[in-house]
């Protein structure tokens, strides 16, 4: 519960610092969204902070009932597969992407300018996508 207040408390000092940018460049809108991205979940955590302080008794139960939730076989297996599912999803759509915008740039549809850099970016990011779960598989079947 500590560290859900004190991260509460950082949350909220860094929307706050947002907001005071949001003052010196009022023109640039990204500082705007980050103030409300920064105060929101810190004012959430400060508040579930405030509520299981209260009900200590309720907190535990909470507690007890997340880890076996946690340590359930059948749900960690529901979990692999739909993270399995998930980054697979996410591939297509990014092959599905690339492969557009490549036909796009080849019919000059969208400038050269504009196009290569977004391939190259998504290329990029479906590359570390699967050296990473390459990885960290060789990773887990050594640890496990």
């Amino acid at each position: 519960m500590k560290n859900q207040f004190k991260l509460g408390v950082i949350y909220l000092l860094a929307g706050m610092f947002f907001i005071v940018l949001c003052f010196i460049f009022p023109d640039n809108g990204i500082f705007y969204g980050l103030a409300g991205a920064s105060i929101g979940p810190g004012l959430l955590m400060l508040y579930k902070h405030n509520y299981w302080k209260k009900r200590p008794s309720e907190y535990e139960e909470k507690i007890e009932n997340d880890k076996i939730e946690l340590t359930d076989e059948r749900k960690e297996m529901i979990r692999g597969k739909s993270a399995r599912l998930s980054i697979m999803l996410n591939w297509i759509l990014q092959s599905i992407i690339i492969i557009s915008l490549a036909f796009l740039k080849q019919f000059e549809v969208l400038p050269y300018d504009y196009v290569n850099p977004v391939i190259n970016g998504i290329t990029l990011c479906w590359t570390i996508s699967a050296v990473s779960l390459y990885l960290i598989y060789i990773w887990m079947s050594k640890k496990y």
